[in-house]
């Protein structure tokens, strides 16, 4: 902890000082000791000196007194200490007196008989001491994060170690500010906010803050407010991985302010999470890719089943009773979260994460792989031995998935499809095209239903499987024609609104706001939609081939035929 005014006047000589004015800068911070007799010599100020002097040279001279400590404040000096007042001068003016009040600049008044050298020596020893036991607690606390790393401690063991160092609650973050761990040392009572922050729920005050130091390199403070004219502290400090913002360590300054031994512990604390967030990122980008190579494997039934089941028990997996598959995907599309995370392989590598936690907590033998942009689930089935009874089973899983996902914050929306059971392990591969036909068509047919299994489907998986490209571009173009080009000559949106209209049904305001347009606008547009099409699009046998269509489309720009149509 470093010297303080406050502490100071326990020193030497200073034992015998009279606090005159600027109380409330007795806990300003002295990292040097100065003499100052000139009037300018505040240019040469590093701040934080403690200044003596007998203010010869301005003995007669109010306002370059004034001027002075004006200056001294201006460059952040900790206190003066006017040493024989009565000596040179007649005493001390009040008005130096009520300008230091007002400045918080502590005046200290020492009697005549002091030395200076009984003031610098007892000062600057303190200071050399304490910097050396700041460094002793920097070298112990850098030891002691190193060895923990080492030995390959978890981020919540290394965060409890600095939680009860710094007496003070701590969160870890990821790059998307989503919170990875937290601890608060001995329960004690915070503020709402903060001990919302602690479960993970943040707010803008929060993330404002780590959007801001995500490009710095060492701890910074800054302040929530939390009531009108309150406000609580706290310090926070990007990880960094290969020059990059991987994350973030924040410490709230609930009953004290962070000193800087402090800041020095979670300058190191960040250096071990770097650490830890590398090898646990390495660990699992490896085995990411292994499972996913297993899972190209299973689909594509290229080795025997032997083969598959030794492969998996290398990797830990045991799949000799897997015979359904459940398929999760990220709906893009429709991701509407308040904060802008990055798409891609990290954001589905965090919905993995989090999905393979909650199922293994569940049965440690569910299997949780990731191929592409798709999280592929083999439950364990226990007691389940048929196919309705493997169906509830995966509707189970997929229930619990939904569930902890609904709970965090700034997750897109998750669709889940369900494959059929099947007897043999070799047929996982015809599960696992159900799973995914499921969650395609689901999207276009069933609207907002996020979990879907392949009976639902079925009969248009079965249609759609009997086309080719040119049979389904050959349809839109039959089907949609009129729309088509309207769109493309007027830059219009009739494709867009008829495709909205079918995902959320006779909601005609929940269409209009998917779309942002008033619900006249939207039945202006439906009746275009009749005029150009010349048939009623939203009702009967119209209705299923207008729909139809719209899948076939959407299917064709995804290129799942095979087919370079732009439609």
């Amino acid at each position: 902890m470093e010297l303080t005014v406050r502490d100071s006047l326990h020193l030497g000589d200073l034992c015998r000082a009279k606090v005159i004015a600027g109380t409330k800068g007795l806990s300003n911070i002295i990292r040097h000791v100065s003499v100052i007799e000139v009037p300018d010599a505040y240019r040469w100020c590093k701040g934080h000196e403690l200044f003596i002097t007998a203010f010869y040279s301005l003995k007669e001279d109010i306002q370059g007194q004034l001027l002075m400590i004006q200056e001294l404040k201006a460059n952040n000096a900790a206190a003066l200490a006017i040493c024989y007042p009565k000596l040179y001068m007649e005493g001390i003016a009040e008005a130096l007196i009520d300008k230091a009040n007002e400045l918080a600049l502590p005046i200290l008044e020492l009697p005549n008989d002091v030395a200076y050298v009984n003031i610098i020596d007892p000062v600057l020893e303190e200071i050399a001491k304490r910097r050396k036991r700041a460094l002793e607690y920097a070298l112990r606390i850098s030891r002691l994060f190193t060895q923990m790393t080492l030995r390959g401690a978890d981020i919540r063991e290394l965060l409890q170690i600095l939680s009860r160092e710094l007496r003070a609650p701590v969160i870890v973050l990821d790059r998307d500010y989503v919170v990875l761990n937290s601890y608060n040392p001995g329960g004690m009572p915070v503020p709402q906010c903060i001990a919302k922050y602690l479960t993970g729920k943040l707010d803008r005050r929060l993330t404002h803050i780590l959007k801001i130091i995500r490009n710095y390199r060492e701890p910074t403070r800054h302040f929530i407010r939390t009531h009108p004219g309150e406000r609580i502290g706290c310090v926070a400090m990007p990880i960094i991985i290969d020059d990059a913002c991987e994350g973030f360590l924040v410490a709230f300054e609930i009953h004290e302010q962070l000193n800087e031994t402090s800041l020095a512990a979670i300058e190191h604390a960040c250096v071990g999470l770097s650490i830890i967030m590398m090898k646990k990122k390495i660990i699992t980008e490896t085995e990411l890719r292994m499972q996913g190579d297993l899972m190209d494997d299973i689909v594509s039934n290229r080795y025997p089943e032997e083969t598959i089941l030794d492969r998996a028990e290398r990797l830990g997996l045991n799949l000799s009773s897997k015979r359904i598959v459940i398929v999760a995907t990220v709906d893009m599309e429709n991701d509407q979260c308040d904060i802008a995370l990055s798409y891609g392989k990290d954001r589905i590598s965090h919905i993995y994460i989090i999905i393979k936690e909650t199922l293994r907590r569940e049965n440690q033998n569910n299997v949780i792989l990731l191929r592409g942009k798709q999280i592929v689930i083999l439950p364990e089935l226990g007691e389940a031995s048929d196919g309705e009874s493997a169906k509830i089973r995966a509707s189970n899983i997929a229930d619990l998935i939904n569930r902890s996902l609904s709970v965090v914050q700034n997750i897109p929306r998750v669709r889940i499809g369900i494959g059929r059971y099947h007897q043999q392990l070799s047929d996982l591969a015809v599960s696992y095209r159900q799973a995914k036909s499921a969650v395609i068509l689901g999207k276009y047919f069933l609207g907002d239903k996020s979990i879907v299994c392949f009976d639902e489907i079925e009969s248009i998986d079965l249609f759609l499987a009997s086309l080719n490209a040119t049979q389904a571009e050959e349809y839109v173009k039959t089907t949609l024609g009129p729309l088509l080009d309207h769109d493309l000559k007027y830059n219009a949106e009739l494709i867009k609104t008829l495709e909205a209209c079918f995902q959320h049904g006779d909601q005609s305001q929940k269409v209009a706001d998917s779309l942002h347009i008033h619900r006249n606008t939207l039945s202006y547009r439906k009746q275009n939609i009749r005029k150009f099409l010349n048939i009623d699009p939203f009702v009967g046998h119209d209705r299923f081939r207008v729909q139809m269509a719209l899948i076939l489309r959407r299917l064709l720009l995804k290129q799942l035929f095979h087919t370079d149509s732009n439609l």
